[in-house]
């Protein structure tokens, strides 16, 4: 009997110790790359120094949500992020489906296209 319950004690505690084991869990955190960090201010999406700012002419097709907005380009329909410096034109609706536009842009480090300036073609 009293074998019996040393061998009982021996498997609890062994299950014990496997059963902590295979709750614990590792939180290692990543850290995401900043580039606000890296360069001592604010990030605003452009890094400077890193893009090149282009310039083109398309057909306004219209805003797809608060931050971007679709023109054809080149042929094709593109979607481009608004900048901070051109969604107060967006605002007030200056624009018409179907307009002749020029712009400038640049690409982001995620190949997003992001308007700097829009306006009218004449």
């Amino acid at each position: 009997m009293g074998r019996k319950i040393v061998s009982l004690l021996a498997v609890f505690i062994l299950l014990a110790g496997l059963m902590a084991g295979c709750g614990k869990k590792e939180n290692k955190a990543v850290d995401a790359p900043n580039p606000a960090a890296q360069n001592g201010s604010a990030y605003s999406g452009q890094e400077s120094g890193t893009t090149q700012e282009k310039s083109g002419s398309g057909t306004y097709n219209g805003q797809i949500d608060g931050n971007s907005v679709e023109i054809k380009f080149n042929g094709e329909d593109n979607a481009f992020r608004l900048s901070e410096e051109v969604k107060g034109i967006f605002e007030g609706k200056a624009l018409n489906r179907g307009d002749n536009v020029s712009f400038k842009y640049y690409e982001d480090q995620y190949g997003r296209m992001v308007l700097t300036s829009i306006a009218a073609a004449q």
